[in-house]
Order: C-alpha cells, then sequence, then structure tokens
C-alpha cells in the first residue's frame, strides 16, 4: 500500500499498480524491487530500469541479479542491492559499496536522506545516503524480514527467534520480542500509528506486538500463510495477501 489511494502488488515476475478510485488506472511492469508512487525501480535479469508509471527514464546494467531495492522520497535517487554491492543510482551518476567478504544481504531500507540500512543474516550494516561509505554496523540474530515504518523512523528485524524494533535516527535498538520457540517468519509490518508492529509466521500465526507497552498484544490464526499485509495511513484498511 503506496497510500490511501493506490496499490502496489507485487508478483513473481510482473508487478501492478492499480488506483483504488479509477477502475482504469492500472498497469504492469517488469518485476519491481522497490515503488515510490509514481516512480518504479524494475528489473530484468542484470539490468535496471526506472519507471515514471509506464515510462523508462533511467536504464542501468549492474554485474549481479539484484536481490532488493529501494527509492528516495524525493523520487530521484534509487538503490539496489545485489549479493555483493549495494549501487547508488542518481540521473547523472552511478556508484557503489563492496559489501564485507561473507555478509549474505537479504534486503535494503533507506532512513529519509541520511543512512541506508542493508540487512544480513546476523548484522545490518548502515551506510551514508550520499557517499556509500559504512557508518555503523549492528548486530542482530538470524534474521530474515525487515521494513520501515511510514515515516522511515522506525525498523523492525524479524529473525527465527525474535522481533528487534530499532530506532533509525539513533541507529540503536529500541525493542526486544524473544518468541520463546524457532519460527519462520514470513512478513513484518508496522501499524499507521506507530503503536503496534505486526508479524505472521509459516504455522499460520499473526503476531501483534505492541510497542508502547514493550509485550505481545494479541495473536491471530489465519486459514493461509500471510505471505504479505500492511496498512493504509489512515488506519481505515489492513489488505492482506495469502
Amino acid at each position: 500500500m503506496q497510500n490511501d489511494q493506490e496499490v502496489v502488488v507485487y508478483g513473481a515476475n510482473e508487478t501492478l499498480s492499480t488506483s483504488l478510485l479509477a477502475e482504469n488506472r492500472c498497469y504492469l511492469l517488469p518485476k519491481c524491487l522497490a515503488s515510490r508512487l509514481p516512480v518504479h525501480l524494475s528489473h530484468t535479469g542484470s539490468v535496471i530500469n526506472v519507471y515514471n508509471k509506464q515510462t523508462i527514464t533511467k536504464t542501468v546494467g549492474v554485474k549481479e541479479v539484484p536481490i532488493g531495492g529501494a527509492i528516495s522520497l524525493s523520487g530521484k535517487q534509487w538503490f539496489v542491492l545485489t549479493p555483493k554491492r549495494v549501487i547508488r543510482i542518481t540521473i547523472s551518476d552511478v556508484s557503489e559499496y563492496r559489501l564485507p567478504e561473507g555478509f549474505q544481504p537479504l534486503s535494503l531500507n533507506l532512513y529519509q536522506q541520511h543512512f541506508v540500512f542493508v540487512l544480513g543474516t546476523n548484522s545490518i550494516e548502515v551506510l551514508d545516503f550520499d557517499k556509500l561509505i559504512l557508518m555503523h554496523q549492528l548486530e542482530t540474530s538470524n534474521a530474515v524480514k525487515m521494513t520501515t515504518n511510514y515515516q522511515d523512523t522506525f525498523l523492525a528485524v524479524a529473525g527465527t527467534e525474535g522481533l528487534e524494533v530499532w530506532d533509525m535516527r539513533r541507529a540503536r535498538k529500541g525493542r526486544e520480542f524473544p518468541f520463546g520457540e524457532t519460527l519462520q517468519p514470513l512478513w513484518v509490518s508496522f501499524s499507521s500509528d506507530n503503536r503496534y508492529v505486526l508479524c505472521s509466521f509459516s504455522d499460520l500465526s499473526l503476531r501483534i506486538y505492541s510497542i508502547v507497552e514493550s509485550r505481545l498484544y494479541k495473536t491471530l490464526t489465519t486459514e493461509q500463510p500471510l505471505t504479505c499485509h500492511g496498512m493504509t495511513p489512515d488506519g481505515s484498511l489492513s489488505p492482506s495477501c495469502f
């Protein structure tokens, strides 16, 4: 969910952008790494395409097939994660940061225009937004999924043994929720008011944790594995994918 009017649905090979308010405002793109409407960061193999709606505005070839991406708040800077590097693309320039040997990248997120967060299995690399140099290395444990809230101020990292909430402004862990057992997270998301973080698992459970009270608030059971979920900024809709 990109805003209260439009939804972007990521498929295995294609990405659908559709309007909730207009019947005919929808279009398909090749598989996207990230979207910040109306900008999409897409790839075909190792070729990166930047779209403004359906129009390609930038094409870049990279050395490996990408596994993740992110778009700046301005929509004018695009970041691509590959198994070996982080690549920063603008209209006029391309720069990169080579990841440490043995680092296994999972996903990439941005904190406004200050930091780039790269999640690995046991650590998070925090890079300078403009220079792509290492600023911090944060320790985590058996990580699987990472997401940010709508304001890009908090980061949730779900591992097989627990859930962590990080303050992105201070690059510091704020909350930790141990599972008490080994679980396989499928997706993690924040409530629109940042009071709760939701995590779905392969055992068909959806756990809701209270950030304010620092405890497990509620556990729900779904009929099928919940592979994606989120909430609109106004809190009125909670779209999910099975």
